[in-house]
Formats: structure tokens, sequence, C-alpha cells
């Protein structure tokens, strides 16, 4: 779906957002992705950290641009939008976002739930 049909659907709406409040997720982000390199939790933390980054900072294109998303699938709708944001060569990380949100929503779901590894995809988009 498009950014349009996001916004004529209702899930995403307009708002504005500040300089401070971009400043902080950024922030939030960094702070996330200095945590998630700490060898000594476990990988299923380190994933979840670095996850909750990434989806700090694409979240950031969507608010700079005046925009918020609202209600359910709002990370699916985050990663959906991003290559419309900030140009089609991102569409090799939304996709590879798009698979870590899976995979994060599975591990939520104790019977199917596995532990993360170190062995993943090599690049964005690829095994």
């Amino acid at each position: 779906m498009t950014l349009a049909a996001f916004l004529a659907d209702g899930r995403i709406r307009p708002r504005q957002y500040t300089k401070r409040e971009i400043d902080n997720l950024i922030k939030i982000a960094e702070r996330d992705l200095t945590d998630a390199a700490v060898e000594q939790l476990s990988n299923d933390r380190r994933f979840l950290l670095a996850y909750d980054a990434a989806l700090k900072l694409t979240t950031v294109p969507l608010n700079c641009a005046g925009y918020e998303t609202h209600g359910q699938g709002h990370h699916w709708i985050t990663f959906q939008v991003l290559p419309e944001l900030m140009g089609n060569d991102l569409k090799p990380v939304s996709v590879y976002l798009e698979s870590c949100r899976t995979k994060r929503n599975v591990g939520w779901n104790v019977e199917n739930s596995k532990p993360v590894t170190h062995k993943g995809p090599s690049k964005f988009g690829g095994n």
C-alpha cells in the first residue's frame, strides 16, 4: 500500500513533530544499538534491542514528513512506506525489516518460539 492509501484508510494521519521529538527518537535508537552490542546479553535480547532501534529510525522519515501511524500494524506500515519516503533503493531494507518484524512476532508466540542465533541474512534482503 502507498502512503496515500494508508492516509485514506486512517492508518496514517497528519501530525507535526518538533525537532526535539525527532532528536529524542534518534537518541533512543542510538542507546538501543549500543545496548544491542553488549555481548553478555542473550541473542534474543540483542535482536529485540536492534529491532526497536531500527523501528525508531525508520519512524523518523515518516515523522519528518508530518505523519504518524495509527492503530494496529504500525510497525508493518512504517516499514511499508519507508521506500516511498526515502527512495526505492531502500526497498531491500524495508523487506529485511519486515522479516525481522515477523521473527519478532513469532518470538512472542511461545509455541513457535526459537532462540535467535547469529545466523541470518548476510545482507539486506538476502541469505
